[in-house]
């Protein structure tokens, strides 16, 4: 009796311990998502969904409309014609090795770029969508580091129709928790920031500058100091919030 009992047990035990696996594999299907960091043809990397991370949306910098306010005396309206990729649709970079970083609305790193550059635009009264001047952009890096000392690196060339392009790198250093979770998080609050010191580096750099004058102008650059530039571009990377 004392064997039939403790067999009886066991089997139920074991019925329990099968069971749950299988409960929690259904749960996964409808939460948990597979990321491809690298395109569909290459092997995905499954992720707990609760261990994804959205980096904010972009805040039009104060400093950067200013300047380009000022840019406004001397070169034209524009309008971006396009912005292409060298990881062209990608949409998430790994924290960690591990936890998909997303920008927000899942959308593609260089579509980041240019509606971020275009909100600024717009609100320095620079951009028309039927302006002669087509700007092309192409996203050559958009990375960040995520153990020891946090930093974003951005990278893009810019185009202008019979003009050489222009490169222009920018880092972003910023502190970094030491747990994952608290890694992560600071690695999405920082893009922010770090894209507006992008684009500020952008425009204050006189081969910018210069690409987007119409031909045969005068190629001074803009009558600010560039130390002054240099300071103000400090200042702007305190924060997320519109310096």
């Amino acid at each position: 009796m004392v064997s039939r009992f403790f067999l009886g047990g066991l089997l139920s035990m074991t019925k329990y311990l099968l069971a749950v696996p299988l409960l929690w594999a259904c749960s996964a299907l409808a939460s948990d998502i597979v990321v491809y960091p690298h395109g569909t043809a290459n092997p995905g990397i499954y992720v707990p969904g609760f261990r994804t991370y959205s980096t904010d949306s972009y805040i039009t910098s104060r400093q950067n409309v200013s300047l380009l306010k000022e840019l406004g005396h001397v070169i034209p309206q524009l309008r971006i014609a396009g912005f292409s990729s060298a990881s062209p649709g990608e949409t998430a970079l790994l924290c960690r090795l591990s936890f998909p970083v997303y920008l927000p609305g899942k959308v593609a790193h260089e579509v980041y770029l240019a509606e971020s550059m275009r909100a600024e635009l717009s609100e320095a009264g620079l951009y028309a969508d039927t302006a002669p001047v087509a700007l092309l952009g192409h996203l050559v890096s958009m990375d960040f580091n995520s153990f020891g000392t946090g930093k974003w690196v951005l990278e893009a060339r810019f185009f202008v129709e019979g003009k050489e392009p222009v490169t222009i790198k920018y880092e972003h250093g910023f502190p970094l928790g030491v747990l994952a979770v608290q890694a992560c998080r600071d690695v999405t609050h920082a893009l922010v920031p770090a894209m507006q010191g992008f684009l500020f580096t952008v425009y204050s750099d006189p081969k910018f500058q210069n690409l987007l004058r119409p031909t045969g102008s005068p190629t001074t650059t803009l009558g600010r100091p560039q130390e002054e530039l240099a300071g103000s571009l400090q200042s702007s990377d305190s924060g997320g919030q519109r310096p």
